[in-house]
């Protein structure tokens, strides 16, 4: 009996106080994080995606640990000053593949911890920042849409046919335009021949 109590005695010494119980002081916040202080979320990076233009990932059955495993589960923090940071890397892409090197990184937990401005708990990413440029790290090989196809160079209008003397629009409404007047001139003078003669 006595055993059972020091060894329950230890076991309860290595469980570290949280906020939970210490409380944060003035302006903290205790949170349940993801991730430790001062270190990076990078959550899922490295999954398989489809090469459509929308570049989505595959089902979980086909990505690696590093992009949430089979099941989806899986998610990461980087240790802050580790290379990783700025180069997330996998084993492979295959259902075994891991983040590499595994020292750099530590899967998303729940740890009690205080928060302060202006920070707040966000969600369980607390005060963690973002691994940088995540976005362009989250499909193995970012998809590159191909080029759109050059339209066919345009051909130039057919020129016209230069219009011989006198035979352009203008010289032909212009020609129209006396023969109009010359008509109606033409019945004036044979209606006043006509009354005349009456």
């Amino acid at each position: 009996m006595r055993a059972t109590v020091v060894l329950f005695l230890a076991g309860a010494a290595l469980v570290a106080a949280d906020c939970q119980d210490d409380g944060c002081g003035a302006n903290g916040v205790c949170c349940l994080c993801s991730c430790n202080a001062g270190d990076y979320a990078a959550g899922s990076f490295s999954c398989n995606c489809d090469s459509t233009s929308k570049h989505k990932p595959l089902p979980n059955a086909d990505q690696p640990a590093c992009c949430g495993g089979s099941f989806g589960f899986d998610a990461w923090c980087v240790r802050q000053n580790s290379s990783s940071v700025k180069n997330l890397e996998c084993t492979n892409q295959t259902t075994a593949g891991i983040p590499s090197p595994p020292e750099n990184f530590y899967q998303f937990g729940t740890k009690h911890r205080c928060v302060y401005p202006p920070h707040t708990c966000n969600s369980g990413f607390c005060d963690n920042a973002a691994v940088p440029d995540l976005a362009d790290k989250i499909c193995h090989k970012p998809y590159v849409p191909s080029p759109a196809p050059s339209a066919p160079a345009s051909k130039p209008a057919p020129s016209k046919s230069p219009s011989p003397a006198g035979c352009d629009a203008d010289s032909n409404a212009r020609s129209g335009a006396s023969a109009i007047t010359l008509f109606n001139a033409g019945q004036i003078g044979a209606l006043a021949l006509v009354k005349n003669n009456l």
